[in-house]
């Protein structure tokens, strides 16, 4: 009797095995699948809408088409079906192998996951590792805010914006290699103006004596009178930078309420795009006009003095950021940090080659990814009001729900309660 007792115990054991492991599979297959069509959806449609403004609509479907078979694509889509496939995969196990409930599972978890970033090439990794890195620092910090490690500061994240802005501005100027050579393209491309070539000479090359933005070919008009035109004929390529920025989540995240509410999802995204496009026209204008007004004041043959590229661009990031929503500065902030952490990083590389130092860390930025995603998921998961709110579309849209319902703190409030 006790034989057989043992061997039905053992069977349902067995079963029940089985059935989780089905279980398991089922999520891994679905959430896999889902992040892949939506690691293709995004690239074919950024490409269908950006290929359409700019050229026709039918250039922008051979656009979308060619998009959905590039390498780019295929990286990317894997990287966005195994993450959220890896993470509840090794949540399982991890929960099944420590028996335990606790804060440990989602880190470790969060790290199993972080590779991924394998699937990408290294300037990809790199760009990923930065983005995410900030993520993890923005979190960290309202954390400690919230649980009054760090005192409360008004108008963090306008200060924090405008203080990267002008350090992007910086390299953009004076130190274009410490950006990412695609980011440098379009910032340039957006001036309208300005070349590579006329930059170069305005402010990096040494010259015998200074030369106006006439003299130099950056533009026929006073300096005042070209700002003043280019902020009028800024705001349609910014408009068509942010329609697709905009466009993507109604299309992703809402596309019942689109069908439910049209007009209600369609002000919403004419108020978010308005803003959006009026902060970049304005900070773009006010950079422009800040580097000429400041060079002609200093009145001295290039290079330009550090001081006003970083001056000009913390001044643009400050008059640029009060146009946007006030609900997007931590996402804007978040973003400035990011490109400043690659430049921080490519400085230090530099001065490691100039003082003929090599320090190599083999798969250095798939560690710093899995760190990043360690403290990004556990965040997630127990803290989840200490991440953008961006972030936190994305991880419910590919990971689903958090794993458990515990939010220790309440970041935004607790920060509220510290700041009264």
């Amino acid at each position: 009797m006790d034989s057989t007792a043992s061997n039905n115990e053992i069977g349902q054991s067995s079963c029940r095995n089985r059935k989780e492991i089905d279980e398991l599979l089922k999520v891994i297959v679905r959430r896999f699948i889902k992040g892949y069509s939506t690691g293709v959806c995004v690239h074919a449609a950024y490409a269908l809408i950006t290929s359409t403004l700019k050229r026709s609509l039918k250039d922008g479907f051979s656009k979308a088409w060619e998009s959905v078979f590039s390498k780019s694509t295929f990286q990317t889509s894997m990287f966005m079906g195994l993450f959220p496939s890896l993470y509840r995969a090794a949540l399982h196990y991890v929960k099944k192998t420590r028996q335990k409930e606790d804060s440990w599972n989602y880190l470790v978890s969060g790290a199993i996951a972080g590779l991924s970033i394998l699937c990408l090439d290294k300037s990809k990794r790199q760009t990923l590792t930065f983005f995410s890195l900030s993520r993890a620092i923005g979190a960290v910090v309202t954390f400690l805010v919230a649980r009054g490690d760090l005192p409360y500061i008004p108008h963090t994240n306008i200060a924090v914006f405008s203080i990267c802005t002008g350090i992007i501005l910086y390299a953009l100027i004076l130190k274009p290699h410490y950006l990412s050579p695609s980011y440098y393209r379009s910032v340039v491309r957006w001036t309208q103006n300005y070349t590579e070539e006329n930059i170069r000479k305005t402010y990096r090359d040494p010259g015998p004596r200074f030369l106006s933005c006439q003299e130099l070919g950056v533009h026929k008009h006073t300096c005042l009178k070209h700002n003043l035109l280019y902020l009028k004929d800024c705001y349609p390529m910014a408009a068509k930078i942010y329609f697709p920025i905009h466009a993507l989540p109604i299309l992703i995240y809402k596309r019942q309420a689109l069908v439910t509410s049209p007009s209600n999802v369609t002000k919403s995204f004419i108020i978010k795009l308005a803003s959006s496009t009026s902060f970049m026209v304005v900070m773009l204008a006010v950079a422009k006009m800040s580097l000429c007004v400041f060079r002609n004041a200093h009145h001295k043959p290039p290079p330009v003095n550090v001081i006003i590229p970083l001056v000009s661009g913390t001044l643009a990031g400050w008059m640029g950021i009060l146009c946007e929503r006030k609900s997007r500065h931590k996402e804007l902030a978040l973003y400035s940090v990011f490109q400043a952490l690659e430049i921080f990083y490519k400085t230090f590389k530099n001065s490691l080659k100039v003082s003929k130092i090599e320090v190599r860390v083999p798969q250095g930025f798939t560690i710093m990814f899995c760190l990043s995603a360690m403290v990004i998921m556990h965040a997630y998961e127990e803290h989840t009001d200490c991440i953008s709110s961006n972030m936190k579309s994305v991880l419910k849209f590919l990971i689903g729900e958090r794993d458990r319902d515990s939010n220790k703190v309440r970041c935004n409030e607790r920060s509220e309660k510290n700041h009264h």
